[in-house]
């Protein structure tokens, strides 16, 4: 302990930070004073080292210098590339004590901390939706403003995030469910659905309403359930007068402006913009 004090001489007195030059403390005070000396021509962006409005510049220049040996991936900060070398190493030091999470940069563990103290301080102004990180604000937005830019390249369906399209994928390839409920056989292409369905033998609901019986087993289930006693409809339709309370019922309901019919038998030609539709047309095939 003794030689490490000795090789990092200077000690932040707010923080556990230490260094081996006068000069690294003294911009590393900045991050506690908020000063931040360093200021774009181009925009209100301000930072406190000269390093972070250098890489900040290459966003308005476009100029890429930094480039990683191993996939040719470019970009404009050197913080950014080291962070992408470690993902080729697999090299993940900075670990949630709560969960196995791990992560190659001390910021991203800090995002996602607040998904274990439930911290949703990114609100949308056009529905009730909250979120952890800004990243998921925006992705949402694109919901609302109609910007689907993900694509199916097997037919005309457009998703506002890739976890969407992900899942649409999925009626391609509807026998390929590899996760298995070892309680009664339910099988689902989704780890999500398969947690959610494992809650359905539990029993387990702990959200409940306080102005009817109805119980959840999530909390989102019990906000959207909320919706029916406050005739809140927050997500509606651009191109009618329709409304809904589910975000889900929303996007089903606007299969019927852009004539998508994702949902298809795997007996014979039909599809359907509806998964009810085609839950009630497999039944033709079961007589």
């Amino acid at each position: 302990m003794a030689k490490s004090s000795e090789r990092l001489p200077f000690k932040c007195d707010q923080c556990n930070y230490s260094t081996a030059w006068k000069s690294n403390l003294t911009r590393h005070m900045s991050v506690h004073t908020k000063k931040r000396p360093y200021k774009c021509a181009r925009c209100d962006y301000a930072a406190t080292q000269k390093s972070h409005l250098v890489s900040h510049l290459a966003a308005h220049t476009g100029d890429k210098p930094y480039v990683c040996g191993e996939c040719g991936f470019r970009t404009g900060s050197r913080s950014t590339v080291v962070k992408h070398v470690k993902g080729h190493s697999g090299e993940k030091p900075y670990r949630c004590y709560q969960c196995s999470y791990s992560t190659v940069n001390k910021t991203q563990l800090k995002l996602h901390m607040k998904e274990h103290t439930g911290e949703k301080p990114f609100t949308c102004d056009k529905c009730p939706y909250k979120a952890a990180l800004k990243s998921r604000l925006t992705t949402h937005m694109r919901s609302h403003l109609g910007k689907k830019p993900y694509k199916c390249e097997l037919c005309s369906y457009r998703g506002s995030q890739k976890s969407h399209l992900d899942v649409h994928m999925i009626s391609h390839k509807v026998t390929y469910k590899p996760l298995v409920c070892g309680e009664c056989g339910y099988r689902t292409a989704i780890k999500s659905n398969l947690v959610a369905h494992m809650k359905t033998h539990t029993g387990d609901k702990p959200y409940k309403c306080e102005l009817c019986s109805f119980a959840a087993v999530f909390k989102s289930h019990l906000e959207r359930h909320m919706n029916t006693h406050t005739g809140n409809r927050p997500y509606k339709c651009e191109h009618c007068k329709y409304a809904a309370v589910q975000k889900i019922q929303l996007e089903t309901h606007m299969n019927q402006h852009s004539g998508l019919k994702p949902f298809s038998c795997e007996n014979c030609d039909y599809r359907t913009a509806y998964k009810s539709h085609l839950t009630r047309h497999m039944k033709v095939h079961k007589t």
